[in-house]
């Protein structure tokens, strides 16, 4: 597979990032991929396994770049943290009843100080 026929099929397919229906109406995603329920390829089980650890990467990014407490959480805080910020998004996680019972740790005591944590 060569560079000149990447480059052809991205001309010819075009490139998205964002699920679309093609000119045959079907949900296609990337360099022409069709992910339709009804005839397209869907993802091979490697390709899903390689999304969900791109996304549990961002998450767990996300995460240490927002809160500072993150990095002394456990394994298995961390991976509750991500789980809950994953299905229910960042904000969610820190909307004021959340920062106690998670991060348990003596550096989030500014977080029950903070009236942007009180219930």
């Amino acid at each position: 597979m060569g560079i000149e026929l990447i480059g052809m099929l991205k001309r010819h397919e075009g490139v998205r990032s964002h699920a679309y229906k093609c000119s045959e109406n079907m949900i296609t995603v990337g360099v022409g991929r069709n992910i339709d329920e009804n005839g397209g390829l869907g993802l091979s089980e490697e390709e899903i396994e390689y999304l969900l650890a791109n996304d549990i990467r961002r998450v767990r990014e996300e995460l240490e770049d927002t809160y500072f407490w993150f990095a002394a959480l456990n394994e298995a805080r961390k991976d509750a943290m991500i789980d809950i910020c994953f299905n229910l998004g960042l904000v969610f996680v820190f909307d004021g009843h959340h920062c106690a019972a998670i991060s348990a740790t003596p550096s989030c005591r500014e977080c029950h100080e903070s009236a942007a944590w009180v219930s």
